[in-house]
């Protein structure tokens, strides 16, 4: 069923993009009876939220007003600044076209509220992020050096085994050499 609403949304989006709002009002509404069947508090916010702003496109105030009323409930039981901050504007456009000025100044005045806290927590992520990433790369550097330290004494290791194993050989084969060369004069020593 989620899945279903969420695809209700996406089509009535579209719609709604395209200024066919009787369409995205009927496909908000499928998306609405849907989240009822299941307990999706922040899928029912939105579906109210786009029944709203597609009422209001469609100049059906009333339903906007009612509409655009239960997806602010649901999205203060969220606490969801996002949510709040745009179905604020949308009810500051309401207040707007019934030219209800005290109203939709205050609304307006809400809406930017939001806006601003949704900016200052955005750039403090983006903060954190951007740090994060340094802090990331800055590792990166420091485990790349210690790996090519590492590389290096390995490398040296090799070539120094690699020098005992040469060194060894040699003096085998010279060892041998004078072996031969003993075994040789002891014959010709045994023969005179």
């Amino acid at each position: 069923p989620e899945m279903l609403t969420a695809k209700y949304l996406a089509y009535g989006r579209v719609y709604y993009h395209y200024n066919d709002f009787d369409k995205a009002l009927m496909y908000f509404e499928l998306a609405n009876t849907n989240s009822e069947s299941y307990n999706n508090i922040m899928n029912r916010a939105l579906s109210f939220y786009r029944l709203g702003t597609a009422s209001l496109a469609l100049n059906r105030l009333k339903n906007a007003d009612k509409y655009l009323s239960l997806s602010l409930d649901l999205y203060k039981k969220l606490n969801s600044k996002t949510g709040l901050q745009e179905t604020y504007n949308a009810l500051y456009q309401l207040s707007k076209k019934q030219k209800i000025t005290n109203k939709s100044l205050y609304f307006l005045e809400l809406s930017q509220q939001y806006a601003d806290s949704n900016n200052v927590e955005k750039n403090i992520r983006d903060i954190a992020m951007f740090k994060a990433k340094q802090d990331f790369e800055e590792n990166k550097k420091v485990l790349k050096l210690n790996a090519d330290k590492e590389v290096l004494k390995q490398k040296k290791k090799v070539k120094w085994a690699g020098l005992g194993f040469t060194l060894t050989f040699v003096i085998a084969l010279i060892v041998f050499g004078v072996n031969k060369i003993e075994k040789n004069l002891n014959k010709e020593l045994a023969l005179q």
